[in-house]
């Protein structure tokens, strides 16, 4: 009996002793996905850059005139920022002020211009590089809305985003560069406000 009596407390200690490393553990793999994240967010980043990388060799579109080849207000750069952001948006392109206001994108062109020149190159390589950001900041707050489940979801999400070819034409096209800093920002908003809530 009392062999028996010892042997149970035996046991009790070893299955102590045997789960007290195993609180270690899960707390070692929690810092651990803390910074998987954010490497995650960088290789989808990197992931949106290649596939829209095909682009940069194209030139110039129709509609890109407004905002850059066309606009006189972009063409000055940086000295004509206060007609910028005192007028509409195709006013510099037309004279015409349809009531858009959009001055970051023109603001945008006008600094792209002052240091490269109108090299189309250019403005597609910052469209491909904010919806690169895009894209990174969507799954870090995918992550953090998910965060009950397994990485994999919030991953697929975000892969199914940044590979859809419905955003190809926004992305290709210069002109579109107020829908990606639109989108750019409001899931930035979105993502401080969840983290601030």
């Amino acid at each position: 009996m009392a062999k028996i009596a010892n042997n149970k407390k035996n046991i009790k200690k070893n299955v102590h002793i045997a789960q007290a490393p195993k609180a270690n553990v899960k707390h070692i793999n929690l810092q651990e996905n803390k910074y998987l994240k954010y490497v995650i967010a960088l290789l989808l980043a990197i992931f949106a850059f290649l596939i829209y990388s095909n682009t940069l060799d194209n030139k110039y579109a129709l509609d890109d005139d407004v905002i850059t080849l066309k606009n006189r207000f972009v063409q000055q750069g940086p000295s004509a920022i206060k007609d910028i952001f005192g007028k509409g948006f195709t006013v510099g392109f037309d004279n015409n002020n349809t009531g858009s206001y959009r001055p970051l994108v023109l603001a945008n062109m006008a600094y792209e211009i002052h240091y490269f020149g109108n090299n189309p190159k250019a403005h597609k390589f910052f469209n491909i590089f904010f919806y690169a950001i895009s894209c990174l900041i969507l799954f870090l707050l995918l992550r953090d809305l998910f965060a009950n489940y397994h990485i994999l979801l919030p991953i697929a999400m975000t892969l199914l985003y940044v590979a859809h070819p419905i955003h190809t034409e926004v992305v290709a096209n210069i002109k579109s560069r107020d829908e990606i800093l639109c989108f750019m920002f409001f899931i930035a908003s979105l993502y401080t406000f969840f983290k601030a809530y």
